[in-house]
């Protein structure tokens, strides 16, 4: 009887630890979970760089993504001027969104990993349309005319 329990407490002891090591691989692949980038583009009208409450978000304007290795991913913002660019390994990127005038952002960078795996982030667009355009100057050549 002695012999019985003790064989059935080493048997109850080895499933036990057998267990907690299969919670903690489990547990282990959990944590490799994806990162994701969201927020909005909106128009900066007073070229200030925060989004205030008179500038309007844009909706369809292109938000990229791209990683150290130069990997892009894309989203759309929808008609809210809302976007979300989801299912990013953990790593560090560049973000930056172009409107449907071709006025484009500068370039944020933004690190994901096992604490920040999800950032916000708005995008300020600056309306160039109205800049004055440098064109090139096409060289003419005068001759000198001797008097």
């Amino acid at each position: 009887m002695k012999r019985f329990l003790v064989l059935l407490t080493a048997i109850i002891l080895m499933q036990s630890v057998l267990f907690s090591m299969t919670a903690t691989v489990v547990f282990a692949q959990e944590i490799q979970a994806t990162a994701f980038v969201s927020g909005a583009v909106y128009r900066d009208a007073n070229e200030n760089g925060m989004a205030e409450p008179n500038e309007q978000n844009l909706a369809g304007a292109v938000v990229t993504v791209r990683a150290v290795d130069g990997t892009l991913y894309t989203a759309i913002t929808n008609e809210y001027g809302f976007y979300l660019v989801n299912n990013l390994p953990q790593g560090d990127y560049q973000v930056w969104a172009l409107d449907a005038n071709g006025n484009r952002t500068g370039e944020v960078a933004v690190s994901l990993g096992e604490v920040n795996a999800a950032v916000a982030l708005d995008l300020g667009v600056i309306d160039n349309s109205d800049d004055v355009e440098l064109t090139a100057i096409r060289q003419v050549f005068i001759p000198m005319v001797n008097r």
